[in-house]
C-alpha cells in the first residue's frame, strides 16, 4: 500500500532533523575536545625557546629569563621550559627553522635579531619565511642600538664618523651588526668599516678590548651597561650616535644624537624611518605560523603575564635587563605596516643595506 505523500515528507523531514541534530552534537563534541586540548596543550610537555645567537649575549639572557617564569602561565603548565641556541646567518637560520620545520603545536617558539622580520624585503639573504605569517608573541625590551668607539681609536667624536674610518665587528649578512653600519654609510655617509666573522656580542666586545676592533655599530645601551658595566664606569668607550628613531632618555640627556637627527634631507629621513624600524620591534619572540588561533592567544597571554611577574621583574632588575613590553598584536601590526611601504622606498633601503648606492 502506498504511503500518503504528506506522511512521507514528514518522515523525511524528521530524519533530516535527526541527522542535523546528530551532526551538531558531533561538531559541539569536537569543539569541546579541541577546547579541552587547548586548555592543557603544554601539559607534561617540554616547551622549547630558541635563540638565534650564542649563549652570553642579551638576546640569550632575555630568553633564559623568560624561560624561568612563562611555564606557570602556559595552558596546562609544561614539564619544563628549555632554551636552545641556534646561531647562524644573523638570525635567518632560526627564522627559516621556525617557519618551515619547527612543530606548530605551540610548544616551540624563539627570538632572533630585530632586523630578521624585515630581511626578506630589505636584504639579500636566503630568507625562506614570510614574517607576516609568524605568530608574534611580543617583545620584552626597547632597544636603542648605538655606535661606540673604544679609547685609542682615531674616531673620538660624532663628526669624526664622517671623516675617519672606524672598524666595527659583525656576524652574519642578515644581522643588524652588518646592516646598521652599511645603512649609516650609504644613507648618512659615515666611514664604518665592517669586519665580519664574530658570532655575537661577547666575541665582538672581546675583540674591542684586544684592540682588534675600534668599535661597535649595533650594540644597545642597556646591553652594554648590563654586560660591560666597567666600560661605562671607566669611559672605556665613547657613545657617538644612537641608531634609532627615538633615542634612549639617558643618552638623549647626554646629548648623543640619533641617526634620524643627523639626516640632512627628507629622503634620508624616509630611508632611516624604514631601516631603523627594527628598533621598534626590539627583541621579538615569535611562534611558527599556522598555530591554532586559541593556542596563539594563550601563548600571547602567557608572554604578557610572565613579563609582568613580580619575580621576573625583580630578577630582570638584578641582571640589569630592562623590561619594556610590546604585545604580540602590536608587534604583528608593526611588521605588517613596514610591508606596506612604497616599493620604491624599500628598494632604496635594500640597496643601502647591501652597501650599494640607492637608486
Amino acid at each position: 500500500m502506498k504511503r500518503p505523500m504528506g506522511k512521507t515528507r514528514q518522515i523525511m523531514r524528521r530524519a533530516g532533523l535527526a541527522a542535523l541534530g546528530a551532526t551538531a552534537v558531533m561538531v559541539a563534541a569536537a569543539a569541546g575536545a579541541t577546547a579541552a586540548q587547548n586548555d592543557r596543550f603544554t601539559e607534561d610537555k617540554v616547551v622549547t625557546i630558541y635563540v638565534s645567537l650564542p649563549p652570553g649575549g642579551s638576546y640569550d639572557s632575555y630568553a633564559r629569563l623568560l624561560s624561568r617564569f612563562i611555564g606557570k602561565y602556559l595552558a596546562g603548565q609544561p614539564s619544563s621550559v628549555i632554551v636552545k641556541n641556534m646561531p647562524g646567518g644573523g638570525g635567518i637560520t632560526l627564522a627559516n627553522y621556525l617557519f618551515n620545520i619547527a612543530p606548530k603545536d605551540g610548544t616551540h617558539f624563539g627570538t632572533f635579531e630585530s632586523g630578521v622580520p624585515f630581511a626578506p624585503i630589505l636584504k639579500d639573504v636566503p630568507a625562506k619565511y614570510d614574517p607576516q605569517q609568524f605568530g608574534w608573541l611580543g617583545s620584552l625590551a626597547k632597544v636603542v642600538p648605538m655606535v661606540i668607539a673604544r679609547k685609542g681609536a682615531a674616531v673620538t667624536s660624532t663628526d669624526d664618523l664622517f671623516t675617519k674610518e672606524l672598524k666595527v665587528g659583525a656576524s652574519g649578512a642578515g644581522s643588524d651588526t652588518m646592516g646598521f653600519p652599511l645603512i649609516l654609510n650609504q644613507v648618512l655617509g659615515t666611514k664604518l668599516k665592517v669586519i665580519q666573522g664574530y658570532p655575537g656580542a661577547p666575541d665582538i666586545s672581546l675583540a674591542i678590548e684586544r684592540g682588534e676592533l675600534d668599535g661597535y655599530a649595533a650594540w644597545c645601551w642597556d646591553c652594554m651597561k648590563a654586560q660591560k658595566p666597567e666600560w661605562v664606569k671607566t669611559d672605556f668607550v665613547r657613545v657617538l650616535m644612537q641608531i634609532a628613531i627615538d633615542g634612549d632618555n639617558e643618552l638623549n640627556a647626554r646629548g648623543v644624537p640619533t641617526a634620524l637627527e643627523l639626516a640632512r634631507t627628507p629622503e634620508q629621513r624616509a630611508q632611516l624611518q624604514v631601516a631603523l624600524a627594527s628598533g621598534l620591534v626590539a627583541r621579538p619572540f615569535t611562534a611558527p605560523p599556522n598555530i591554532d588561533a586559541e593556542r596563539l592567544r594563550s601563548l600571547r597571554e602567557a608572554f604578557v603575564k610572565a613579563a609582568a611577574d613580580p619575580e621576573l621583574l625583580a630578577e630582570a632588575e638584578r641582571l640589569q635587563l630592562p623590561i619594556s613590553v610590546v604585545d604580540g598584536e602590536k608587534l604583528s601590526a608593526l611588521v605588517n605596516d613596514i610591508y606596506k611601504t612604497d616599493p620604491a622606498l624599500l628598494a632604496q633601503v635594500k640597496a643601502a643595506w647591501s652597501g650599494t648606492p640607492g637608486k
